[in-house]
């Protein structure tokens, strides 16, 4: 690989480093696919997309901002063919930053289903901790249909 000089080699470096996180959670998601009923390797994976998020959120801003702010107005006063170019690359960043906001709002979905989930868990054992009516059936019921609505939905987002 060339050498390149700074700051370019410090972006160059970010960029293999991006690359690698992003290989990791690649890696996460094909290894979990297909094996969500593997509670361990699902929380792995889902640690893993987190902190891709995480990352994307700190170090992918900061090394985005450096780019717009700094290098690619330099490239524009340098020539105005560089202009075209640097508009393709904010495109570009545009595309970065809504796969970002998918994952985040797909890991958002997770955490809300695993709210969800918890809040109908918390209604199931109060209402069995009550004798039981005709009533108090019916409410059971509802809070298990809708249990699994929500686990049938949050099955969905994950896989």
């Amino acid at each position: 690989m060339p050498t390149f000089p700074e700051p370019f080699a410090t972006l160059i470096s970010e960029h293999r480093t991006i690359e690698a996180v992003v290989a990791d959670a690649l890696s996460a998601v094909n290894a979990g696919r297909g094996h969500a009923d593997d509670a361990e390797l699902t929380a792995a994976t889902i640690e893993t997309l987190r902190d891709l998020e995480a990352f994307m959120d700190v170090d992918l801003t900061v090394h985005i901002a450096k780019e717009e702010q700094i290098l690619f107005p330099a490239f524009r006063v340098m020539s105005s063919e560089n202009a075209v170019v640097v508009v393709d690359m904010l495109a570009q960043h545009d595309e970065v930053r809504d796969r970002q906001l998918a994952l985040q709002e797909t890991l958002a979905s997770l955490d809300h289903a695993h709210d969800d989930v918890e809040a109908e868990r918390r209604a199931l054992s109060s209402q069995l901790a009550e004798s039981v009516t005709n009533e108090s059936l019916s409410t059971l019921g509802q809070i298990v249909r809708r249990l699994d609505a929500i686990l049938q939905g949050h099955f969905y987002d994950e896989e």
